[in-house]
């Protein structure tokens, strides 16, 4: 055994020392000692032959500091993006969890499109409901992401990252449902339906941590919730179908950086096999489309929605 020193980047917190000392585990008998950010260097006990494999793990994840290369957290998180995308090996286990919600997302949207031709087309005024409800798709996607991360990795989470995690998971999924639904069936509906789902996946995303995230979560959830509908509501008369499409991809980017967050805390999936199934994304998608779609179509409406003023 020997004691060796890397130079290092992208260091910012004690996160960065959990990350990198799971990454180090996996090689048998090496031990994460120090590492100190200010003069950019990692100190590890490990094997001599294990050597050249660190310190190429280390530049997968864009932790060894190979030479000048600038941009800070910006060139992090665009050489992960990058790596996901790519199906790099370090990233692979993300890269397969990518490529099933795009599929999952691609089948939800033609199911609700052919909900659209035969059954929205022949129900007046509900036929009206189709630039909204093509969106509840990439919602239900790009939650389903979130929601699948932070439980594949949130025993390594920190008490910040899990109370941001679960913050952030029920803000995203309470407002958008809270939009969706408040635009379709008015400010009451929409609002029990965003706090509800809010405040039951922030609370189930951040009681990782304790009693603290589970409450970040519930009240994110609840203010979202309300929001949501009451911003629809208020912009029926006034660009609604516009803004919706602006808010989607905004929140869309919000709950990429969370992806992004949650890899700079706790490190990337070491383990393909807990990448969940395309069936089992498929299944849970499912029971989201015909949950909202219902709601949105045959569910209690107001005198200010979509479609009835």
């Amino acid at each position: 055994m020997a004691k060796v020193i890397f130079p290092v980047k992208n260091i910012s917190c004690d996160a960065c020392d959990k990350v990198i000392s799971r990454l180090v585990s996996k090689f048998a008998g090496a031990r994460f000692e120090s590492i100190s950010p200010d003069q950019r260097t990692l100190e590890i006990t490990c094997n001599e032959g294990d050597v050249l494999e660190i310190r190429s793990v280390l530049s997968k994840y864009n932790y060894l500091d190979e030479g000048p290369s600038g941009g800070g957290g910006v060139s992090q998180a665009r050489h992960v993006f990058g790596q996901v995308f790519a199906g790099a090996e370090s990233f692979r286990a993300e890269h397969i969890f990518l490529s099933r919600l795009m599929i999952v997302f691609a089948v939800l949207f033609a199911l609700t499109a052919v909900f659209q031709i035969l059954v929205l087309s022949r129900l007046g005024s509900a036929s009206t409901l189709w630039p909204l409800l093509a969106l509840v798709p990439f919602g239900i996607t790009a939650n389903m992401a979130s929601l699948w991360h932070a439980r594949l990795l949130r025993e390594q989470f920190l008490c910040n990252t899990g109370m941001m995690v679960g913050m952030t998971i029920g803000m995203m999924s309470g407002f958008m449902l809270g939009a969706i639904i408040g635009a379709t069936n008015g400010m009451f509906v929409g609002s029990v339906a965003g706090m509800l789902v809010g405040m039951f996946f922030g609370a189930w995303a951040g009681q990782s941590v304790g009693i603290m995230g589970l409450m970040e979560g519930m009240m994110a959830g609840l203010m979202a919730g309300l929001m949501g509908a009451m911003v629809s509501v208020m912009m029926i008369a006034d660009n609604l179908v516009p803004f919706m499409y602006i808010l989607f991809a905004s929140c869309g980017v919000i709950i990429a950086g969370l992806s992004y967050l949650i890899f700079r805390e706790s490190g990337p999936l070491l383990d393909e096999k807990l990448v969940p199934s395309f069936v089992n994304l498929l299944f849970f998608g499912l029971i989201a489309l015909v949950f909202v779609i219902a709601l949105a179509v045959f569910g209690p409406k107001s005198a200010i929605a979509w479609g009835a003023v």
